[in-house]
């Protein structure tokens, strides 16, 4: 089993990469404000001028008739040393090699990975998360300074920082095999048809073995699995968080042009772009819980039902958010309605990326009386034998 050599999936996955490195490496710091007292006691750049002081051991000069102002005593003692925090300020083109470089990073790394699990004939979805993971979690590290890890340490941040590129690391893996696919190894469509003339039988068997691959034409079930629905979940309501913002920054733009509001376009648009970050906030951190719910309730729903078809996953996933009408009433409705679109594409996701399962068979019985093994409608069933008293 090998999976396919993408390069549109690997590409996909390298913007991810370049996205998230730009995105998580840092120092370690948390913001500051920049205030006057903190350009003051910061170290002086090359060439910078700071304000004037007056220097306390140069004499006073006053005005004829006023009395003579006492000398200042000894200047205070310095302030203790603080620990020092790394704070880097990049310029556009920093940001685009560092975004390029963590991309570049990832490439290489998931690239080669992916070669390594082929030639061994890897191709099991959490291998590949994992190796998302790991390609994911040395871009990031490879491009934290010294500083930041200190940094990182000192403030309590290193378990977030790590977690970031570990999570978003396996969810790419995972998307890429999704993605790629299987290689069709051994998959002859004139053989299998010539397996089965050979088998000379009335009924075609459910399993066929043709020597170089095996078929199966029994009953099948989508399989149930939470972190796949988990991660439909995520895709789904991180692309509509991303539709949402695209549709809504244009509008409150215009929408401030209109009201005759005096600021450059560009700041009207980074204004925009930080109003609606709340938006990504719940639809990225909120929704996908929630979602992933609500995915695994339809699944099982289909599942008893026997339904396998996208078609069936699609309206299930439209529907779903509906019910929240029995719980919440016209405020239930309108919430379905906006939840609708995002968890039908989450079960089309989910049915996409699960895959297909054959049923499984019934268990083992136990028989202390062989009479028992007897058709439902056996007349035995409905008749007692009678003992003679």
């Amino acid at each position: 089993m090998r999976v396919r050599t993408s390069g549109g999936a690997l590409a996909a996955g390298a913007v991810v990469a370049g996205v998230l490195s730009l995105v998580t490496v840092g120092d370690g710091s948390s913001p500051k404000p920049v205030t006057r007292e903190s350009l003051q006691a910061a170290p002086l750049p090359e060439g910078g001028l700071r304000p004037m002081q007056p220097d306390p051991r140069l004499p006073s000069f006053h005005r004829d008739g006023e009395a003579p102002r006492e000398p200042p005593g000894p200047p205070p003692p310095p302030p203790e040393p603080q620990r020092e925090i790394l704070e880097a300020v990049s310029s556009p083109d920093a940001l685009v090699f560092q975004a390029v470089r963590g991309a570049l990073t990832y490439l290489a790394l998931f690239l080669l990975g992916h070669l390594t699990l082929r030639r061994y004939g890897v191709g099991g979805r959490w291998a590949y998360a994992g190796l998302g993971s790991v390609a994911a979690l040395i871009t990031v590290a490879s491009q934290t300074p010294l500083q930041g890890w200190r940094n990182l340490i000192v403030l309590g941040n290193l378990s977030y920082f790590l977690a970031i590129p570990i999570v978003a690391g396996l969810i790419m893996g995972f998307s890429y095999r999704w993605r790629a696919g299987l290689e069709a190894d051994g998959d002859d469509p004139a053989v299998l048809e010539a397996t089965l003339a050979a088998a000379q039988t009335k009924v075609e068997p459910a399993l066929v073995d043709t020597g170089d691959a095996e078929y199966f034409s029994g009953p099948v079930q989508v399989r149930t699995s939470f972190p796949v629905a988990f991660v439909a979940a995520l895709l789904s309501s991180g692309l509509f968080g991303l539709i949402s913002m695209a549709f809504a920054i244009p509008a409150e733009v215009q929408g401030w042009m209109a009201s005759g509001q005096q600021m450059p376009l560009n700041k009207m648009v980074a204004l925009a772009i930080q109003s609606q970050l709340h938006v990504i906030l719940l639809m990225g951190l909120m929704a996908p819980l929630p979602f992933a719910a609500l995915v695994m309730l339809g699944q099982v729903l289909l599942r008893a039902i026997g339904k396998t078809s996208y078609r069936a996953y699609l309206v299930a996933g439209a529907t779903a958010p509906l019910l929240l009408t029995l719980l919440l009433g016209p405020v239930g409705f309108l919430l379905g309605l906006r939840a609708a679109v995002p968890m039908a594409v989450a079960m089309c996701v989910y049915r996409s990326m699960a895959g297909l399962e054959p049923k499984a068979v019934k268990e083992d019985i136990e028989v202390r009386d062989r009479r028992n093994l007897m058709d439902a409608d056996h007349p035995r069933r409905r008749y007692s034998r009678v003992i003679k008293a």
